[in-house]
């Protein structure tokens, strides 16, 4: 065996050692019966940029759906032989079997060391998900570290499975922030598939998606952009080229570029997602809808609403052709062109005025009319469409028709008891209508071009405090807390960028009212060298008065 080969062995081995030990530490140190949800409640969840890494970079609640799907991560769910392949073969789990008169009777009742760990691991697993199905991130990762141990011990460092679960293990230590350790274990995970197949096996592509993933969460997307982009070639190598499985990690890329500040590429690579779809498709049926949304989408996040009106009247077109102009499906495309003409060009603006922006309530008012004519469209489809139409006459400060389609909305969920609920988080409670993106990088204005590596981010918080009119505005901002101290200019440029924030308004008995003490929360990256020195103590010079009266 080559020196190297042993050195990353060694490295990988201790690695994991570490992490069986650190498994048990959790299961000593945290009881049961004190495990918690690993998600903060605030009064109001804060809102981050659509382009923002994720990890809250919420997008990432936007780029990491590998974490909303446990199947995408972790194929031992999809197939239990990987699992229990121990059980496929007698001889593998008792070479007794060979020989009747050599078995004690007693085994019989009492299972091998091997079965009671394939049992644990199997339950484990399926604790693991549901913990990751209701957020409870704290308890996945100490299922998740025994689950390495556990595989580890059944079939050995080099397999598969110890890489499936050590992925599984960065997959929570990201939901949880800890990308240091994520970026740790699935480089960990991408090492043993190398080693036991090779370099472009397609076992490696979960695990580099989920290291692009941690490295955009910790403030690395040039190396995020580096993961994503091995995980495409990969895809290529054993799919082919068009095959449309890399659509999720070409997503995933595009945010990475985005969040560099690399639109040209980033619209690029959509670009390519597009005509993947639409090869070998009628483009005037319905099978290229998915396409089209998904256009339409990315065309209004790039600001190219043009595009994107464009777009969404392809989509109408083609379900009016297929399903008639009644059908409810009509509701979706609707909503998105009406809703595309609060943004409006500057030449619209100047010739058209105030009715470029207006125009786009007719389409959100046949959407209405579909849903309360369409014999399936049910109140919840009614409340969609109301909400949508009063949300738009807010965000063109439309105070009043906003206020009265409200109300409808307020009548119609007040019919009986099962709409109570759905009326209370509609609009008992003040909901963004329009997000803010404050900027990701404090000091943007340095970027990270891939090939030399900038210092080490750190994590960032600013929170601040202010009050909902019942127009929706927002007003009384006010800084509560901010981490670091001392970067000023950040501070500057969250509260400029509030004052932007228009909300669906809180209503009480039917009528609009002002709320106050909401709470924004925005995270962002920094690099130590950015923040001041506190200012040096400066030691008081003594008068001539002060050193007599001293001595005397």
């Amino acid at each position: 065996m080559s020196k190297q080969l042993f050195n990353v062995k060694l490295s990988a081995a201790c690695a994991i050692m570490a992490l069986a030990v650190s498994a048990q530490a959790a299961e000593s140190d945290v009881p049961e019966d004190e495990l918690t949800d690993g998600t903060e409640i605030r009064q109001l969840e804060s809102t981050t940029n659509d382009s923002s890494p994720a990890a809250e970079n919420e997008n990432f609640d936007d780029i990491d759906d590998l974490n909303e799907d446990t199947d995408d991560v972790d194929e031992l769910n999809e197939d239990p032989e990987d699992i229990d392949e121990l059980n496929e073969d007698p001889e593998d789990i008792d070479e007794l079997n060979e020989d009747p008169e050599g078995i004690d009777e007693l085994a019989a009742d009492q299972p091998t060391e091997k079965e009671s760990n394939l049992d644990e691991l199997r339950l484990s697993f399926a604790l693991y998900k549901e913990a990751i199905a209701n957020a409870s991130y704290d308890e996945a990762d100490t299922l998740a570290k025994r689950m390495v141990e556990l595989t580890i011990r059944l079939f050995g460092l080099d397999s598969h499975e110890s890489a499936k679960a050590l992925t599984n293990l960065g997959r929570v230590q990201q939901k949880n922030h800890d990308y240091e350790s994520a970026v740790l274990n699935f480089t960990a995970s991408i090492d043993i598939i190398e080693r036991i197949a090779d370099r472009l096996n397609s076992k490696l592509i979960n695990p580099l998606r989920g290291l692009g993933a941690a490295q955009l969460g910790a403030g690395r997307p040039d190396l995020a952009r580096q993961a994503y982009g091995r995980a495409v070639h990969v895809s290529h190598v054993n799919e082919g080229p068009h095959n449309l499985m890399q659509i999720r990690i070409l997503e995933e890329l595009a945010e990475t570029h985005l969040s560099m500040g690399n639109t040209s590429e980033a619209l690029d690579v959509h670009k390519f997602i597009y005509n993947l779809e639409a090869r070998n498709t009628d483009l005037s049926s319905e099978a290229i809808l998915p396409a089209l949304e998904r256009q339409a989408e990315w065309t209004h996040r790039m600001r190219m609403h043009e595009r994107e009106r464009s777009t969404w009247r392809k989509i109408v077109h083609i379900l009016e052709d297929s399903r008639g102009k009644k059908d409810l499906s009509l509701i979706t495309p609707l909503t998105g062109l009406g809703n595309s003409y609060l943004f409006v060009s500057d030449f619209e603006l100047e010739n058209f005025g105030g009715a470029a922006i207006s125009s786009g309530d007719a389409y959100l008012k046949r959407a209405v009319r579909i849903a309360k004519e369409n014999p399936e469209g049910d109140w919840q489809i009614q409340r969609r469409t109301l909400l949508s139409l009063a949300d738009f006459y807010t965000l063109s400060d439309r105070a009043g028709k906003a206020s009265k389609i409200y109300r409808e909305t307020w009548k119609l969920l007040s019919v009986d008891e099962e709409r109570e609920p759905s009326r209370f988080t509609a609009l008992e409670t003040t909901h963004i209508l329009q997000k803010i993106h404050p900027p990701k990088y404090y000091n943007s204005r340095r970027t990270d071009d891939g090939k030399n590596a900038p210092e080490s981010f750190e994590s960032g918080k600013i929170v601040a405090a202010y009050s909902v009119t019942s127009r929706g505005d927002t007003g009384n901002i006010r800084i509560i807390e901010a981490e670091p101290a001392g970067l000023e200019e950040m501070e500057y440029t969250v509260t400029r960028e509030m004052r932007r924030l228009i909300h669906r308004p809180r209503m009480a008995d039917g009528v609009a009212v002002a709320t106050h003490d909401r709470t924004y929360t925005h995270e962002f990256f920094y690099r130590p060298s950015d923040v001041p020195e506190p200012p040096a103590e400066k030691e008081e010079e003594k008068t001539d008065e002060t050193v007599a009266a001293e001595e005397s």
